[in-house]
């Protein structure tokens, strides 16, 4: 085999090798457009802000979130039940 002969199958092994890498780019590109599209998450829920404030050392702390920590409160699981479903995701 001469050198020309060498060179021209080294150039297209190359161009092969490029474009097989092109096309699985180029596939996977359109696999997470199309995984982007499929559809939209539903919004999670905003929670009210009610200031709490503490003094702790001296320092004044507001807390807005501070009434989510009463489980019981029927408020509270309103926020708190369709959190699961987006968090699962």
């Amino acid at each position: 085999m001469n050198r020309s002969s060498m060179n021209r199958s080294c150039v297209n092994s190359n161009s092969g090798r490029r474009l097989e890498l092109f096309v699985l780019l180029f596939a996977s590109l359109l696999s997470i457009l199309a995984a982007d599209t499929a559809a939209p998450l539903p919004r999670p829920p905003v929670a009210k802000k009610v200031p709490k404030t503490t003094q702790v050392n001296g320092r004044r702390l507001v807390d807005n979130y501070f009434w989510l920590r009463d489980k019981k409160n029927p408020e509270v699981k309103a926020i708190l039940r369709p959190r699961t479903p987006i968090q699962m995701r």
